[in-house]
């Protein structure tokens, strides 16, 4: 009677996971939230113009947070941008330029009045006004972010390094003015956070 020769079992891949997640100690947390910024309407010039940051003082659980944690960096961060306009035929339509300055925060920021103030920032981006799907804009952070003082983490003066730093600024021309043209939103924004020793 013929018998089958089972084969030996692979051996299982391990998941890979986030690296920060594995290295946490017991008084650290990785917390996620989301929320709704802006409706971005033109001005009565017909100009967009919009500085906008991820600081964790964004997040509605930031009072709760700051009583826990003392100190923040950011992980990642997504704004998403939802055209209002893209089936009116009636208005003009045409492109913003997005870019994130580093060399701004939270607290210390201006809003751009050209082209020129956005062209030259970190990870460019233009976009239509027309969108028919939602545009994501990945937030640049940048390497070996250092910690902040959670209740300062865009602090004056700026700290490129530490905590969040960076303003993601907009501009637009063109535009019919005081008109609603996108919707912008703060998702799957994410930071590490530490307690108190």
């Amino acid at each position: 009677m013929d018998s089958k020769k089972s084969k030996p079992a692979k051996p299982r891949k391990r998941r890979k996971g986030s690296s920060v997640g594995r290295q946490l100690a017991v008084n650290e947390m990785l917390f996620k939230v989301s929320w709704t910024e802006a409706t971005l309407s033109s001005s009565s010039t017909g100009t967009l113009s919009n500085s906008t940051s991820p600081s964790i003082v964004g997040a509605s659980e930031y009072s709760v947070i700051s009583g826990l944690f003392t100190q923040v960096r950011i992980v990642r961060a997504t704004l998403v941008f939802t055209s209002k306009q893209q089936t009116d035929g009636t208005i003009s339509q045409g492109r913003i330029m997005i870019g994130t300055n580093m060399n701004m925060n939270y607290t210390v920021f201006t809003l751009p009045t050209n082209y020129a103030a956005v062209q030259n920032t970190t990870k460019k981006a233009t976009v239509a006004s027309y969108l028919v799907r939602p545009y994501r804009y990945v937030f640049p952070v940048p390497p070996n972010l250092e910690f902040a003082d959670i209740k300062a983490d865009a602090p004056s003066p700026v700290t490129p390094w530490a905590g969040t730093p960076g303003v993601v600024q907009l501009y637009g021309d063109g535009f019919t003015a005081s008109t609603a043209y996108f919707q912008i939103d703060w998702e799957d924004v994410v930071y590490h956070l530490r307690g108190r020793f």
